[in-house]
């Protein structure tokens, strides 16, 4: 319940370019500290990219503070960029 409550937040920040995000994946567990943790994966459109990552530092930030909001300051938030283009399962050929 926690990360839904999590993307909401998330889903509220802009952006710029408005239309460079894909979505998010969030994942809850622990680190490797044994520290409770969410794990934020930025999926971000291809063809925005370069055009985001001049806001990268500050968009990070903003999700840290997003995820502070919901889950308090009790858990450590990883934040990563995927490109759309890795969310993407290409089939493996068998030998």
């Amino acid at each position: 319940m926690m990360l839904e409550q999590i993307r909401q937040h998330l889903l509220a920040i802009p952006t710029s370019p408005p239309d460079a995000l894909a979505g998010f994946e969030l994942r809850q567990g622990l680190d490797s500290t044994e520290d409770p943790a969410v794990w934020v994966y930025v999926i971000v459109r291809d063809d925005k990219i370069e055009a985001l990552w001049s806001d990268w530092d500050q968009l990070r930030e903003r999700i840290r503070e997003a995820v502070s909001e919901v889950a308090g300051d009790q858990v450590i938030t990883y934040v990563r960029m995927w490109a759309e283009s890795e969310q993407t399962v290409r089939p493996v050929a068998a030998p």
